[in-house]
């Protein structure tokens, strides 16, 4: 991973927390389905909402 990717990712992660943290509980399962990164149980375009609670 290019340092540029890292860069990308960490204001992502920091962006992430700050816009969800009055919204969502913000977990590292959370963060990293949002950005693409292992499995997680939440689907980023649903903004943190459970897999299949929305059609998209």
């Amino acid at each position: 991973m290019q340092i540029t990717s890292k860069f990308t990712i960490a204001v992502h992660i920091i962006t992430a927390i700050d816009y969800f943290k009055d919204h969502e509980k913000v977990t590292s399962n959370f963060l990293a389905g949002s950005v693409g990164g292992g499995k997680s149980r939440y689907c980023p375009k649903c903004y943190g909402q459970p897999e299949g609670s929305r059609d998209h």
